[in-house]
């Protein structure tokens, strides 16, 4: 009996300690809420460029994966960009560049944004952040000052 009683205790603490992992997953999106000017990601990841078109109204997911526990902040790794060294060059109407810089480089482009901007792409504070559940969403969105500030 004394046995059977201890079995029974030790199977109870077993699943009673027993804690379901929590995830939050993260998704991100770049939107081009321009008027009517396409806007060019040339992202640079590890020395590889990837290069996107948005049209006016297009939008871009850059991010989507999971990270364990409960994140309450912004926050997500992309497969276009996220290295110390990487950079990503906005482009308006293929004629107005601005950089966006992860680290300031010895040599500034003409036109940049440091990453401490709230309109750098890599800042995730620069994204408008939604939080529901266990689902954190991100949004960078072009705006029409976004063209006049590269011009």
């Amino acid at each position: 009996m004394k046995s059977s009683f201890f079995c029974f205790s030790l199977i109870i603490l077993f699943f009673s300690s027993c804690k379901k992992d929590i995830t939050t997953k993260y998704e991100a999106f770049i939107l081009n809420q321009t008027a009517n000017h396409a806007i060019k990601l040339s992202f640079f990841k590890s020395g590889i460029p990837f290069n996107i078109t948005l049209n006016p109204n297009d939008s871009l997911k850059i991010a989507d994966g999971f990270d364990f526990g409960t994140i309450t902040v912004p926050g997500f790794s992309s497969n276009y960009f996220g290295g110390p060294n990487d950079s990503i060059n906005v482009i308006f109407d293929n004629q107005y560049l601005v950089s966006h810089y992860f680290n300031s480089p010895a040599n500034l482009s003409s036109k940049y944004l440091l990453f401490s901007s709230l309109r750098n792409l890599g800042n995730p504070n620069s994204y408008i952040f939604n939080r529901y559940n266990n689902l954190n969403s991100h949004y960078y969105i072009f705006t029409e000052q976004d063209y006049l500030d590269a011009r």
